[in-house]
């Protein structure tokens, strides 16, 4: 369940006022068994079924499925501990992205001040993964009750007199 690679990249450019930062992260050679509300319908006392499994679970019309068919007693076939619940949770992620603009100093001294930077900036941009229903960063013992990282932004302007 520890990945047994990680990693980071970082990425700075600049150009004619304007500057865009990266940070990439990333974990590789990494998996778990997903369990409860992703393998088990209706678990926990009939409250949730994962979203993932009841849209690809096996139906007479779905014969094709990847998950056994949804009931709601777990059935002990469907439950088991095997490899066929393994997924692969490497993943690489663009955690903070910026972008922004320094007003250039010539004007800046005609409104009698050092500068100004102006920036749009982001978490959690996109994750590139082979797990599309859940977060890879959760881990083995939180993913029942967490929730995925948020994507979010933020505007502002840096000003100096």
């Amino acid at each position: 369940t520890y990945p047994m690679m990680t990693m980071g990249l970082t990425g700075m450019a600049s150009w004619k006022g304007f500057d865009l930062n990266l940070f990439f992260q990333g974990a590789g050679m990494t998996s778990f068994n997903i369990l409860t509300f992703q393998t088990y319908p209706f678990y926990n006392n009939n409250s949730n079924c994962d979203y993932e499994y009841y849209e690809n679970r096996w139906t007479p019309d779905n014969q094709d499925a990847i998950y056994p068919r949804a009931t709601p007693n777990p059935v002990a076939n469907n439950t088991q501990s095997a490899d066929f619940w393994m997924r692969n949770t490497s993943y690489l992620r663009l955690k903070n992205a910026s972008f922004g603009y320094t007003i250039p100093a010539r004007i800046m001294q005609t409104l009698k001040m050092k500068s100004i930077r102006v920036y749009v900036a982001s978490t959690n941009l996109f994750t590139i993964s082979n797990l599309n229903f859940m977060d890879p960063e959760m881990g083995y013992t939180q993913r029942d009750v967490a929730y995925p990282n948020m994507k979010s932004f933020t505007f502002g302007a840096n000003v100096t007199f």
